[in-house]
């Protein structure tokens, strides 16, 4: 059952925010930000800022061969995902949305994009998401762009989806948010986020096929996820009211 906001529906008439150029982790022990957009990884020269990286990132990546396109970065989620029902069991937190941006840059030190998402609907929710201001940002580990005068590029490990402006994503967030700001989801791209291009192409993770086969929209599959929910203990979903 959606959890609908009305002030995400005043929110749509303003003009966002884009995705900022830095986001800090919520881990304490991460000096550098966790999020560094492109457009502000450089110095005047062109060579990456060493102040928002870990130490001997930039020599890492300096280093990297002419071409390469680097994956996913890996996340520790040890909760069930097999089928949508322990997806959604898993989750602490289901949005439904709309991509609006895809900013690339650095996430967690690697090249990647953050997302851009206006939050259409709350399936799932959860107080630790902070959804005041009408969008959640998620990494996606699909990118392609220039620093200097060195490209860098981001292909996810299974998952079909290159996501552009337009198209809708049903994201499952199985952690607390990444950063202070609660704002990014950090799943594990090629099996929590499920996605329909504007065209009306349902682009569904490899695991999740033979579950969901029939399919063929978002709005379907919110129904199915809508079911599950019906099915927790009233502890669990009083969270979705």
């Amino acid at each position: 059952m959606y959890l609908r906001i009305a002030a995400i529906l005043l929110l749509v008439l303003q003009e966002r925010e884009p995705v900022p150029a830095t986001l800090k982790s919520r881990n304490p022990h991460r000096g550098a930000p966790l999020w560094v957009a492109a457009r502000h990884a450089a110095d005047a020269e062109g060579r990456l800022r060493g102040v928002l990286f870990r130490k001997g990132t930039p020599e890492r990546l300096r280093s990297l061969p002419a071409g390469s396109c680097l994956g996913e970065v890996p996340v520790e989620i040890h909760r069930p995902d097999r089928t949508l029902g322990e997806l959604t069991r898993s989750s602490v937190s289901i949005f439904n949305g709309t991509v609006e941006e895809v900013a690339a840059g650095f996430f967690a030190d690697t090249a990647g994009s953050l997302l851009n998402v206006r939050i259409d609907a709350i399936v799932k929710g959860s107080p630790q998401y902070d959804t005041s201001g009408g969008t959640i940002y998620v990494y996606y580990p699909s990118a392609s762009f220039v620093v200097g005068r060195q490209s860098f590029c981001a292909i996810p490990a299974t998952h079909r989806a290159r996501p552009v402006a337009g198209d809708r994503v049903l994201v499952f967030a199985l952690d607390a948010p990444a950063d202070t700001r609660g704002r990014i989801v950090y799943p594990q791209a090629s099996r929590h986020l499920i996605f329909q291009t504007a065209g009306g192409e349902l682009l569904l993770p490899n695991h999740l096929q033979a579950n969901l086969a029939g399919f063929a929209t978002i709005d379907g599959i919110v129904q199915r996820v809508e079911a599950e929910l019906a099915l927790l203990p009233a502890v669990d979903e009083g969270l979705n009211r």
